[in-house]
């Protein structure tokens, strides 16, 4: 199996992460990606990819408006 490109599939690794990973593959994702860069995703596609309550607990914990 070909590994996951992290620049190349950044994208639908901070979706699935976000939705579902647990507390260290979250502290994973905030190593390898900055704050803007899942802030940035969020901002650009968080509407469409992230159900209920997940859209809402990341903009609470990232300080989104």
């Amino acid at each position: 199996m070909n590994q996951l490109d992290l620049e190349r599939s950044a994208a639908t690794i901070i979706e699935r992460t976000l939705q579902y990973g647990n507390r260290a593959e979250i502290g994973w994702l905030f190593s390898v990606y900055t704050r803007d860069q899942v802030v940035s995703w969020i901002k650009d596609w968080g509407n469409i990819a992230l159900p209920e309550p997940h859209l809402t607990f990341w903009k609470l914990v990232l300080d989104l408006q």
